[in-house]
């Protein structure tokens, strides 16, 4: 029985340490080898990318870290999801930060429209944005 109390308490701390070192990493700080899209909903009814824009090119091979952050204080939005690339769709409370990794392949090549999923108000219906997945060279 002692031997079992060790044991379990030993695969405790394990476990805890485990957590602690995967959950170590800043929000913030990018993932190496990740370049970081940075992705705001506004409280203009707009999708814009690294403070400029609204759409986004990323090339095949590469990995990206897409940060989406609601900046709007007074309303949800969501980011409606692009399936084919891998990137789920994610619900965005006032001020709400979601983190999306993806790496997209050759076969991925396009033109990738999204849009908010949630209503927000009355410019719901101008919140449309793009990916471009060009091939790397």
């Amino acid at each position: 029985m002692k031997y079992l109390v060790r044991g379990f308490i030993a695969g405790l701390l394990a476990v805890l340490f485990l957590i602690n070192c995967v959950d170590s990493k800043s929000p913030t700080e990018p993932l190496p080898d990740f370049i970081v899209a940075d992705l705001v909903a506004t409280h203009d009814f707009e999708w814009i990318f690294n403070g400029a824009g609204n759409s986004f090119q990323m090339r095949t091979g590469q990995s990206y870290e897409v940060r989406i952050t609601n900046t709007d204080m007074h309303d949800a939005h969501g980011f409606s999801g692009i399936p084919a690339l891998g990137m789920n769709g994610v619900y965005l409370p006032p001020g709400g930060v979601v983190t999306l990794v993806v790496m997209p392949t050759a076969v991925q090549v396009g033109i990738y429209p999204f849009s908010c999923s949630v209503e927000c108000g009355e410019g719901h219906s101008r919140m449309l944005a793009t990916i471009q997945v060009v091939q790397e060279f």
